[in-house]
């Protein structure tokens, strides 16, 4: 929180100059939080902030589900597609 609120300070994006990747996404994360606190006027205990800082991170199992090839991306795609998930193509040509 006090990175986000250090490079909102100097007229930089969140995380800016900050060491990793990791860091430079928690700072934007932290930044959202920050904004929106300022946006409604509330305040966060400890316990809420740290509620919040949990709610931004995935678990375990989410970042250990890496395919193996690309056969098993095209079989994970048809089984969400067939799910109910879908494709959509934006007006600037990316799907």
């Amino acid at each position: 929180m006090a990175a986000a609120r250090a490079c909102e300070a100097g007229g930089l994006s969140p995380g800016a100059g900050l060491k990793d990747a990791e860091a430079q996404a928690e700072a934007a994360f932290a930044d959202m939080i920050n904004t929106t606190v300022d946006v409604t006027g509330e305040s966060l205990g400890s316990d809420a902030l740290e509620e919040l800082a949990l709610g931004g991170t995935m678990d375990a199992k989410s970042k250990g589900g890496k395919s193996g090839s690309l056969l098993d991306d095209v079989v994970g795609l048809f089984g969400a597609l067939s799910k109910g998930a879908h494709i959509v193509k934006q007006k600037g040509g990316r799907v």
